[in-house]
């Protein structure tokens, strides 16, 4: 009874997402990671985009980054597969004004410039940066430990909003408009 009640309190926290990375037209495995992430996300119940899915001016003459940053505005947490050129940049660029953000860098880019940069300052933040090794673009592991880190994010919000309750339980509303 318990667990049921937990997991109804959970359902009612869905985080919405933004998952950044390689081009979803792209053949390399690190795509169809970003693909995997994304199903796996949504699966557990929460709002997943690409920002591709999300310009409004295909045209493009609202500049891509700002139509990225308004996207990121209504965000709850980015996962970013920064494993090209472009999800790089928007790492660069976005990620110490997101709310919540996972950064998954090649094994490769260990000590290199944006490790040693946004790295750097993700580590003071409490956010490390992730690596990976090829091998586990195979595996499950990427997806899987994105999952683990929304949902850790996701008890977040539920523990608030339980806190939230209490207190108001404890100290109606109607004490505030005296």
């Amino acid at each position: 009874m318990m667990y049921e009640k937990f997991d109804s309190l959970r359902r009612r926290i869905s985080l919405r997402i933004l998952v950044w990375g390689p081009s979803t037209k792209s053949d390399v495995p690190e795509a169809a990671k970003r693909r995997e992430i994304r199903d796996v996300l949504r699966k557990a119940g929460h709002d997943v985009y690409f920002s591709e899915e999300l310009i409004f001016d295909k045209t493009y003459t609202v500049p891509v980054n700002l139509q990225e940053s308004i996207q990121l505005s209504e965000a709850d947490a980015v996962v970013c597969l920064a494993s090209d050129f472009g999800a790089i940049q928007e790492a660069q660029e976005f990620a110490l004004r997101a709310r919540e953000f996972l950064l998954w860098l090649s094994g490769k880019a260990r000590g290199k410039y944006t490790d040693r940069g946004l790295g750097a300052q993700l580590r003071s933040r409490g956010r490390p940066p992730v690596f990976f090794a090829p091998e586990d673009l195979e595996s499950c592991v990427v997806a899987t430990a994105s999952l683990e880190w929304v949902e850790a994010r996701r008890m977040q919000y539920l523990a608030v909003e339980l806190e939230k309750e209490r207190l108001d339980e404890e100290y109606p509303r109607r004490f505030l408009n005296s």
